[in-house]
């Protein structure tokens, strides 16, 4: 198994950055892991721009030896300057992290319309992106991994792992539709839509126990839950329904529009989750950065 190996967190040094570089410093990281405190400048006037570069460093110092007091090992501290969204995503290639870390903003309603760093880091950035919410005082204990496409669900159990370590307890939902349920309501006998029904159950069912089971005794404790409707809707409900501290689950854009986009399960759920959120981006592709 793949282990965590470089690590990126971003800082503005405010509340929910704080909570973020405390989440890194519990991250299952590699024995020799690398870890970078990142803080972006952005673009100040020539008056200013000095003592504010100097005030960053200094804070930045301060926040790297409290993290590399807890962590016992050297932790690389960077200011940069520019579009922080962009930094930090230019930062994460150039040092081929494999997690960004950001904390995110509890005032920002308007996430999606009009975009939060940390939102545009994961619609802009090709690196696994965790997230975080609530204060972070222990290792995840109760994560929900949300599985949609078979060709994929691997993929994003494997993120799963290296971020939460191999030995962690993960519970797998799949959300499975019904297509034109309201249709075959009305057209087909009572009968055979509840048959069709619990034939795609059985069927996802079957998909997610084929997956667990090629874990083998790897996967003892880890659970099932397979449920009909709408995906985000199924994912938000499992995550209160197990009081989770973390989801975990992919999103699909490729090019063009879709850069813009998380997908609309992603979307929903980064905005509503009540805990923190990683996400992956199974497919490979390429964004120009400015």
């Amino acid at each position: 198994m793949q282990t965590l190996r470089h690590v990126l967190v971003a800082t503005d040094f405010s509340p929910s950055a704080r909570r973020a570089v405390s989440r890194a410093a519990l991250l299952p990281l590699d024995p020799r892991a690398e870890l970078t405190l990142a803080h972006v400048l952005v673009p100040q006037p020539l008056a200013t721009k000095r003592e504010i570069r100097s005030r960053a460093r200094d804070e930045l110092a301060a926040e790297r030896r409290r993290l590399e007091a807890t962590l016992g090992r050297a932790v690389e501290a960077i200011v940069l300057e520019g579009e922080p969204f962009v930094e930090i995503v230019r930062a994460s290639r150039q040092r081929h992290a494999d997690l960004v870390v950001l904390g995110r903003h509890s005032h920002s309603r308007d996430l999606l319309a009009l975009g939060t760093t940390a939102e545009r880091v994961v619609r802009k950035g090709s690196v696994p992106t965790l997230i975080v919410r609530p204060d972070a005082v222990r290792p995840y204990a109760r994560p929900v991994v949300a599985i949609d496409r078979t060709d994929v669900a691997a993929t994003i159990v494997e993120l799963a792992r290296k971020v939460l370590g191999s030995h962690a307890a993960l519970r797998l939902v799949h959300a499975y539709h019904v297509p034109f349920a309201s249709f075959m309501q009305m057209s087909i006998a009572k009968g055979e839509v509840d048959a069709f029904r619990e034939e795609l159950r059985d069927e996802a069912h079957a998909s997610l126990q084929k997956l667990v089971s090629s874990y083998g005794g790897e996967a003892r404790e880890w659970r099932m839950s397979v449920r009909a409707g709408e995906p985000s809707a199924v994912i938000l409900r499992e995550l209160l329904r197990r009081d989770a501290d973390i989801v975990v689950l992919g999103t699909h854009g490729r090019s063009g529009l879709s850069h813009l986009l998380l997908g609309s399960v992603a979307e929903a759920v980064l905005e509503a989750a009540p805990c923190d959120v990683l996400i992956g981006r199974p497919e490979r592709f390429t964004f120009e950065l400015p």
